[in-house]
């Protein structure tokens, strides 16, 4: 047997910091997945480590901001593709696995396969799927509105992940977004038609909205060396995204 048919097929890598309830939703998402061929990696940087051994691999780290962390559960885990699952993240039912398996199997084993994600709102009572990402059509403009695949919806190989050093750790919130125009760069993306993911409002990206848009600016400006009229676009765009999220958020406020 090769050593890559002795890897798992996948790694889930769980990052969590002092969220026992959202791990706990992660957690038991994973443990009941009727697909078994994968490997759970948990990399935990609680003020008090967490006492769970279901996990396959277990490491705690020290709090450094969780693309760090990230990075520490890409250097550990031994699948030939990665999904990263978060604490408060949770696979969207107990056969999602076993058909990204059968969906993917035919696929480009070199591509990253991307499915979609649906948002939970932060009180659990409302869920919403937005509609199919255009990957091609985002491609094309150079991501610059913000829009891609969010990283708990794309199953990437991992040696893809490696080649590239992993994420910047020198971003706070936007470094998957970074990460993707990377990958963009050099591999084929494909679209899985699966709710992947759960993805529970309130986490980093979603409260620290406004310095994200400030990383995704600057990432653009770095993968596609931005300069002049190009670079004063990117700004634009992210100014723009800047005033509908505020609009949005102007009428949760007036309904609320």
């Amino acid at each position: 047997m090769s050593e890559e048919e002795k890897q798992p097929w996948l790694s889930i890598i769980t990052v969590v910091k002092d969220d026992l309830s959202g791990f706990e939703q992660t957690r038991l998402s994973i443990l009941k997945q009727s697909l078994k061929n994968f490997e759970w990696v948990v990399v935990d940087s609680s003020k008090v480590k967490l006492s769970d051994q279901d996990s396959d691999v277990y490491a705690w780290t020290e709090p450094n901001g969780v693309f760090p962390a990230m990075n520490v559960g890409l250097q550990i885990c031994t699948g030939q593709r990665v999904l990263f699952l978060n604490a408060g993240d949770a696979l969207n039912d107990k056969e999602t696995l076993a058909e990204i398996h059968l969906v993917s199997s035919n696929m480009d084993q070199s591509a990253v396969h991307f499915g979609d994600v649906a948002f939970v709102s932060a009180d659990g009572l409302e869920t919403v799927t937005p509609p199919p990402f255009d990957f091609v059509l985002e491609r094309a403009r150079q991501f610059s509105a913000g829009r891609f695949p969010p990283h708990q919806g794309v199953i990437a190989p991992r040696k893809a992940l490696i080649d590239l050093g992993g994420f910047d750790e020198s971003y706070k919130v936007a470094g998957d977004y970074k990460t993707t125009l990377l990958l963009a760069e050099r591999t084929a993306f494909n679209y899985l038609p699966l709710v992947i993911t759960r993805f529970t409002l309130g986490g980093v990206s979603s409260q620290n909205w406004l310095a994200g848009l400030r990383e995704f600016h600057r990432a653009r400006v770095e993968v596609y060396h931005l300069s002049g009229l190009s670079r004063v676009r990117s700004g634009w765009s992210s100014s723009l995204q800047l005033l509908k999220m505020a609009a949005v958020r102007s009428r949760h406020k007036l309904r609320a």
